[in-house]
């Protein structure tokens, strides 16, 4: 991963075979290590989701670190991986937005400093403790902004993910009706080959019998022939004698 930084964080511009081919070395690195053993559609997808529960686990962190008021800590812990996960990706930048950026409009209100009196500096003071600042109001419509552009990334990666997978269904699919039909086309023609051969078997069969019975009369001819010569003989004596 650490190789892609840019497939890692679903933002590449890589052609469509070599996305592929990177995810299919990782789904055998992953397989080679043990259960559970994923094609890499699924190994995406894995990916995919992690990104998105560690995203919603630092969200929810910000949000306890922002919220005001007492009460128990509900920090998420965030594990060593997931923080290799998060350098790696940059899910800090998409929570919490760029460090040391200068937000917009946070020297808006002081001008003119020669010709106001203390009195209305300190009048502007306690207005603008009132009003909420322009800089936090930036940062909280660019948090939105990068959550929204965030979770469209990552809606975007899920749809392709999930269209190449539909592909690679269709393609399996359509290999298998024709697997099927060439071993229907196969069994068809051995069928017609038993047929004949059973045809054949029958016609040697009539031929047997027809030369059986040919050779039956030849064979009575024989017979009868020979007996006519033994009472032509004049020293033939039958039993009746």
């Amino acid at each position: 991963m650490a190789t892609k930084r840019d497939v890692a964080q679903g933002f590449q511009q890589r052609p469509k075979e070599e996305v592929k081919e990177f995810w299919e070395e990782i789904a055998n690195d992953l397989n080679a290590l043990g259960p559970p053993s994923k094609d890499s559609s699924t190994w995406r997808k894995v990916w995919i989701d992690w990104k998105c529960y560690i995203k919603r686990k630092l969200s929810a962190n910000k949000k306890e670190i922002m919220s005001t008021g007492g009460g128990q800590c509900r920090l998420q812990p965030i594990s060593p991986l997931e923080e290799k996960v998060i350098a790696l990706t940059g899910l800090e930048t998409c929570t919490s937005g760029i460090r040391g950026a200068r937000a917009y409009g946070d020297s808006a209100q002081v001008q003119d400093v020669a010709q106001t009196s203390e009195m209305d500096i300190s009048a502007c003071s306690e207005d603008r403790n009132e009003i909420p600042s322009c800089s936090r109001v930036s940062s909280q419509r660019r948090e939105r902004r990068t959550d929204k552009e965030s979770a469209s990334s990552l809606l975007k990666e899920q749809i392709a993910l999930q269209k190449e997978f539909y592909e690679d269904t269709k393609n399996h699919n359509e290999a298998a009706v024709n697997k099927m039909e060439e071993v229907v086309t196969y069994l068809r023609r051995m069928n017609r080959s038993l047929e004949c051969m059973a045809d054949t078997a029958v016609k040697q069969l009539q031929e047997q019998k027809r030369h059986n019975k040919m050779k039956e009369e030849l064979l009575r001819e024989k017979v009868e022939i020979k007996m006519r010569m033994l009472k032509l003989d004049p020293n033939y004596k039958s039993d009746s004698e």
